[in-house]
């Protein structure tokens, strides 16, 4: 790859000049000024162009829970989601792995090719989840893990995994359950009010939903621990 020029490289000395032979007029003063101008932003365009093309390559990473650390053979990476360079046009066969404390460790090996733009993600599996293998777009497994989690007293991460169950099917009544659950936990009374609202408009006739109305209205008031089942 060939070192980038500098911003004003296709500028010429002679174009900012005057000629000694004789004083230009006001016009010619007005065109040269112009050609110079056109001359830096031409420069500014080639220049941008170059930076476009040798921006840092990326692959973008998805991972719950968010405190889970990235590491691409062997090395961190980062920690939760985020992007990390793809230093080779081919990765293939390297190894991502994700690992938090209290969650089963994952690994994936990136498949050969290009994988600058590419996306990767896992949702961890909680320790003594009895569910199996979970992943970022199973809303069922990810609303299951959340309640889990919840009732092991991790309410931020329940919420976490309750979010992304919600976003990627907002019509699992269990998701939002269990968001409201841990939002209750996390002391956000008016959020638990209104996921579990959510829940019971899209499950008006669950065996729970005389005692999550009551939890709603315990939760409006703002007595007591809403969170109780």
């Amino acid at each position: 790859m060939q070192p980038a020029r500098p911003l004003f490289g296709s500028v010429h000395a002679w174009s900012l000049r005057p000629r000694a032979s004789r004083t230009p007029g006001p016009c010619a003063r007005g065109v040269r000024a112009a050609a110079v101008a056109l001359a830096i932003a031409a420069a500014a365009c080639a220049s941008g162009s170059r930076f476009e093309r040798t921006r840092p390559r990326e692959v973008l990473v998805e991972v719950l829970p968010r405190s889970a650390e990235v590491l691409l053979d062997g090395k961190p990476v980062g920690r939760g989601p985020g992007t990390f360079p793809a230093a080779s046009r081919d990765l293939g066969g390297h190894t991502v792995a994700f690992r938090a404390p209290g969650f089963v460790p994952e690994e994936l090996v990136l498949p050969a090719g290009d994988v600058a733009g590419a996306r990767l993600g896992a949702a961890l599996r909680p320790e003594g989840f009895p569910g199996p293998p979970l992943d970022l777009e199973d809303a069922p497994g990810l609303a299951a893990a959340a309640e889990f989690l919840g009732d092991q007293g991790d309410a931020a991460d329940a919420r976490d995994y309750a979010e992304r169950a919600a976003m990627v099917d907002p019509r699992l009544a269990e998701a939002h359950r269990a968001l409201g659950d841990a939002r209750a936990r996390l002391g956000d009374g008016a959020g638990a009010a209104e996921s579990w609202g959510e829940y019971l408009r899209l499950a008006p006739a669950a065996e729970d939903a005389a005692a999550v109305e009551a939890r709603i209205e315990q939760a409006r008031s703002g007595g007591g621990d809403p969170a109780a089942r």
